[in-house]
């Protein structure tokens, strides 16, 4: 038997896997009975791996014999890059939000009892299908991608609440997101750690923008979330030597908050002469402007403007 064909342009299709079948039916019902879908359900993550090309979205159980969430979130994204996952799962922990993130996950949602964590669920997944490269514009979706994130960055949340990730990794998300929306950009990196440093988001710089031509392949980011407490008064140097520790490869840096500690960074300091050349561009985000960021129509023009502007400021 031929295998299922990927929607272009019909109804998506989706896949539950879950290692209990009335689980896993029971979720691909409510997803086809309130979003525009086909949803099937299967126990076997090996089908799902195999027809990964098939589906446009793949909901996941974290937790399953012989092959967990993570596992098959990996393979999926090597098999299927523009298959979305969302990974669910009845104990949360950061350090499983975090990982599910890296490997490409869309979301992460708290399995509970009662009907709430449905909803959360379903707007992931709507979220999810939205994403897909056929729906996909300059400023692709610009009318959700504030929604979808606004309570995960605007309030501080505990760990376990339903569908919510820690408040630095959401942030770093979102900016991942307005990154791969900016054509030529591609963030590819988050949270990673060396044991000299850590990198929040790394992105690489293609763009046929007259402004990153002049820029080297890698865009170093920095974000800062509203739980963050450290001062922001020596946040430029760090992530200056950051940039410069990828001497060759980098030659910008951007720096997002949402605490309002920033306006330390935000003042310009006099550049002290530095081996090699001038210091580093760095291009300072607060949240209002990321607001604006997420609302403009085209994100890598607005980008490029407002680096432009701290160019000469």
């Amino acid at each position: 038997m031929a295998p299922p064909q990927r929607s272009n342009g019909g109804a998506p299709r989706v896949l539950v896997v879950d290692d209990e079948e009335w689980a896993a039916k029971e979720v691909s019902e409510i997803l086809a009975r309130l979003l525009p879908c086909k949803a099937e359900a299967t126990t076997n993550p090996a089908e799902a791996c195999g027809n990964a090309r098939s589906y446009d979205l793949i909901v996941t159980d974290l937790v399953m014999p012989g092959r967990d969430g993570l596992a098959l979130l990996a393979e999926i994204k090597t098999l299927a890059p523009t298959c979305e996952v969302v990974v669910v799962t009845v104990a949360p922990q950061v350090s499983t939000a975090i990982a599910a993130m890296r490997l490409g996950a869309v979301d992460y949602v708290k399995r509970e009892a009662g009907e709430e964590w449905l909803a959360v669920l379903v707007a992931s997944a709507r979220h999810a299908l939205r994403r897909r490269p056929s729906l996909r514009a300059p400023g692709y979706h610009r009318e959700h991608i504030l929604e979808f994130f606004f309570d995960r960055i605007a309030t501080r949340v505990k760990v376990g609440v339903a569908g919510q990730f820690p408040p630095g990794v959401a942030l770093e998300y979102l900016v991942k997101l307005l990154l791969d929306s900016c054509t030529g950009f591609n963030a590819s990196l988050m949270r990673h750690k060396t044991i000299d440093e850590e990198l929040d988001v790394v992105c690489l710089n293609n763009s046929s923008h007259p402004f990153w031509v002049k820029q080297e392949t890698v865009i170093v980011v920095e974000c800062k979330d509203r739980g963050s407490r450290r001062p922001g008064a020596n946040e430029r140097g760090r992530l200056e030597q950051k940039i410069r520790n990828r001497e060759g490869r980098a030659t910008a840096g951007i720096f997002v908050s949402t605490n309002g500690f920033a306006s330390t960074f935000h003042v310009r300091r006099i550049a002290t002469p530095v081996p090699g050349g001038p210091p580093p561009l760095i291009i300072p985000i607060d949240e209002t402007e990321l607001s604006d960021w997420v609302d403009a129509p085209d994100r890598l023009e607005w980008l490029s403007s407002r680096a432009i502007a701290e160019v000469l400021t």
